[in-house]
């Protein structure tokens, strides 16, 4: 098996040559671009299902400390925000 790291960087580059590819069509969404790209998000989220991780807020809290040089930027976790139109 390959190491973590390895992983995440195979899984991302396939992902992000798919979405250049248009083969994975995402969406324009309006407003500023976010921090974390969608190839580095679908990336975690395959990752995380590969190695068979539950938590989603686990798993980002071990990418955040063993992998932060490679994603940065990784979205905030928990509950919904104050802003979210659903949790008012």
């Amino acid at each position: 098996m390959l190491p973590t790291e390895d992983l995440f960087v195979c899984i991302y580059v396939l992902i992000d040559d798919l979405i250049t590819a248009r083969i994975i069509a995402i969406p324009p969404r309006p407003g500023l671009a976010p921090a974390c790209s969608d190839a580095e998000l679908l990336a975690i989220v395959q990752v995380r299902h590969l190695l068979g991780r539950r938590s989603e807020a686990g798993f980002l809290a071990e990418v955040a400390c063993d992998w932060a040089h490679l994603f940065p930027h990784l979205p905030p976790t928990g509950g919904r925000q104050a802003s979210d139109p659903i949790s008012a």
